[in-house]
């Protein structure tokens, strides 16, 4: 039986639950300042602003804190450090690029 390598899948799988908690954190406050999750309608700016900056906050904390400790590994010699930190910024920019991307594509295709 060969022997397969199945780290790379839980790395994948670790992002999943991240995205779960953003979306819940990001309805539950809609919720709690006034938008009924069932109409029809989008939420206001200033509805998706109030939601949607702790769920950003939330999403790349984790990416925050992967950068910070990256940079104190490489300033106390450890070159693992920069791979960490690579790979911090990489996850957190493109998470932070989603997430706003999103609500701006969908006011464009909106005004269309």
């Amino acid at each position: 039986m060969a022997f397969v390598d199945q780290t790379k899948d839980r790395r994948l799988a670790v992002g999943q639950p991240e995205w779960c908690r953003v979306v819940v954190l990001g309805g539950v406050i809609l919720a709690a300042i006034g938008h009924d999750p069932d109409s029809q309608t989008d939420p206001s700016f200033w509805q998706m602003a109030v939601a949607g900056i702790p769920s950003v906050i939330v999403l790349i904390l984790p990416c925050v804190l992967v950068v910070w400790f990256g940079r104190r590994a490489l300033g106390r010699g450890v070159e693992g450090g920069r791979e960490a930190t690579k790979a911090g910024l990489a996850v957190g920019a493109t998470l932070v690029l989603m997430k706003l991307v999103s609500p701006v594509l969908r006011l464009v295709v909106a005004a269309v």
